[in-house]
């Protein structure tokens, strides 16, 4: 047994560590410095139902020797580490737990506008940009699958003037050279991302606050959705409380596909109307277009035993059956071995 913890102390997590416990291991998220570790779920279920109440004799106390050492190696391992900290306790009530609820004040977050040609008239998306302004998003991200001439984009983008929306990922298939497109973005600060597929080579470049990214793969539509990987992993508190309650891909968004419906996702069939003759003020509140904001990751099939599930990203026009609530087609991950298929 390891003496050099003092067995009448505490031991707390950090409030910006939080735990997730999955089938097979628990996974530890420190959302300050961007970290992952994985833990034994015995550890998980100390901290979530134990710790508080009982100093760490008391918790070694309900456990055989062997798990006793264990747990201690687990101990040492948090407090080297910075994941926890230990204290008496009559400190522990100074440490309240993180407040787990989320909102937030716009009724739309984030939408999605795709382009596989130059629309007849941009009336209706005028209304949609005044529409979007007015239910507070600040997000948006234009997908253009097809060539369409640059003199569009640019007048498409003259739209977003003297709104709230600070952030544009702009999806362009490839036409010109680099040094093109970096005196394009530079004309419009609000693109903080753009992503040009169809190019010769990939390549990444970061200008300031903005960056581009060449793909020799071309995207050709909405089918490009829906990849659950890693490098998609969300280490921002604010996805982890969010996903708590609701779907971290779906809620507050909106979708206007190549035809101008106003879908959940532009992959999704289910569509609320057009544009052109449907204002999406009239949608977005209705209870119909909001069912789907609910379906967080608790409530999907394999995605509730995975230990990465409030991290990650979500997809539910791509599943593995037709089960509204089955497991996203393109993840690959099977957590009661947690091994990749």
């Amino acid at each position: 047994m390891n003496m050099q913890i003092d067995l009448t102390k505490h031991i707390l997590l950090f409030e910006n560590c939080q735990l997730v416990k999955g089938m097979a291991q628990t996974l530890l998220v420190d959302f300050q410095r961007r970290n992952l570790e994985f833990l034994e779920n015995t550890i998980f279920d100390i901290f979530i139902s134990k710790n508080r109440d009982k100093n760490i004799g008391e918790i070694l106390n309900d456990f055989d020797f062997e798990t006793q050492r264990n747990i201690l190696e687990y101990f040492d391992f948090l407090l080297e580490n910075e994941y926890a900290f230990l204290c008496d306790k009559s400190e522990v009530e100074f440490f309240p737990k993180i407040n787990s609820e989320w909102n937030n004040p716009a009724d739309i977050t984030n939408c999605i506008i795709d382009f596989k040609e130059k629309p007849n008239s941009l009336q209706a998306y005028k209304n949609l940009i005044f529409d979007l302004d007015s239910l507070g998003c600040e997000n948006i991200q234009i997908r253009v699958f097809n060539d369409i001439s640059i003199e569009f984009v640019e007048e498409f983008l003259s739209l977003f003037e003297n709104t709230i929306i600070f952030r544009i990922d702009l999806l362009l298939k490839c036409s010109q050279n680099v040094t093109f497109y970096k005196k394009f973005i530079d004309k419009f600060p609000r693109i903080k991302e753009l992503i040009v597929h169809s190019a010769r080579i990939n390549k990444f470049y970061n200008i300031q606050h903005q960056r581009m990214i060449f793909l020799e793969k071309e995207i050709k539509d909405e089918s490009c959705c829906g990849i659950i990987s890693p490098n998609h992993f969300n280490l921002r508190l604010e996805h982890f409380l969010e996903s708590q309650q609701y779907n971290t891909c779906l809620n507050r968004k909106v979708c206007i596909d190549v035809k101008g419906n106003i879908k959940n996702c532009s992959a999704l069939k289910n569509s609320f109307g057009n544009i052109s003759v449907v204002r999406i003020v009239e949608v977005v509140n209705t209870e119909e277009f909001q069912k789907i904001w609910q379906i967080s990751k608790n409530k999907i099939k394999t995605c509730q035993d995975c230990e990465f599930r409030h991290i990650c990203t979500d997809c539910r026009a791509f599943l593995h059956s037709d089960y509204s609530l089955d497991k996203p087609q393109k993840c690959n991950y099977f957590p009661y071995e947690n091994e990749l298929l």
